[in-house]
């Protein structure tokens, strides 16, 4: 939110544009992380003016107050899109529970996944796969991204035909790491099919990171953070920490 404020604010006024820069006025916020970009969210909201419900005990009546925090004037609303891709529960047990189906607008999607396989972040279950059904789990991960990314929120980047995209890049969702099922192949074609979406919009990537550099959890591993030491017979690529494949395959 930051940068796509700074980007408007230095490069969506054309006066104070350098010469022979590229005017940005329609930026385009991209999230992708097995938690949902509620702040982000939050911040995009309050660029048109709405109200809020406040915090107050269910016994008391309710009162709203209004909110309106414009970056650059009063198009910011109309001219800044985000969008939200995140594991979802319907219950809410995942944090921090919202981005689900219906919390969506012209400007704003979310796109909530469902999880696949053992609880996200169930240490134990994940080191008892065999590779035969990690890799069922990498498959219906993908075909679920793949499937609900372009039926909700590639038409809306379409639509938007932004000028900019700011990717807020988590890898927290990586195979190798400990919460879902994602392959390098996946962070790639979301990345290109972004892009595609929005075919004059200029690129930045922003890294949100994982939560393990090595894969993990490598069964051999005897307390968590404990390394996995790659064979010799592994190739060069294979002994690439985890975080770094899925970040290469974002940027290729």
């Amino acid at each position: 939110a930051v940068a796509g404020a700074y980007a408007r604010y230095r490069y969506g006024r054309p006066r104070a544009v350098p010469e022979q820069s590229k005017i940005l006025r329609k930026v385009a916020i991209i999230d992708f992380d097995v938690h949902h970009g509620n702040g982000t969210e939050e911040i995009v909201k309050g660029l048109k003016p709405h109200k809020v419900q406040k915090p107050l005990p269910d016994s008391w009546p309710p009162e709203f107050r209004e909110v309106h925090k414009p970056w650059l004037d009063e198009s910011d609303g109309d001219e800044v899109f985000f969008g939200s891709v995140h594991l979802w529960d319907s219950k809410g047990a995942f944090y921090p529970g919202g981005g689900g189906p219906q919390e969506s607008s012209e400007t704003i999607v979310n796109v909530p996944l469902q999880a696949v396989g053992p609880k996200p972040g169930d240490v134990r279950a994940r080191q008892a796969l065999t590779a035969s059904q990690r890799a069922k789990l990498c498959d219906e991960a993908g075909a679920n991204l793949r499937r609900d990314v372009s039926a909700q929120l590639l038409p809306a980047l379409q639509r938007f035909d932004a000028d900019l995209v700011i990717f807020s890049a988590g890898f927290d969702g990586y195979e190798a790491d400990l919460y879902h099922w994602f392959r390098e192949s996946d962070y790639e074609w979301l990345t290109h099919a972004v892009l595609d979406a929005s075919p004059r919009a200029s690129c930045i990537s922003i890294l949100e990171g994982g939560y393990s550099t090595w894969d993990w959890p490598p069964k051999e591993a005897k307390r968590a953070g404990t390394r996995r030491t790659a064979s010799p017979d592994q190739d060069e690529e294979a002994q690439k920490p985890g975080l770094l494949r899925a970040c290469a395959a974002h940027v290729s």
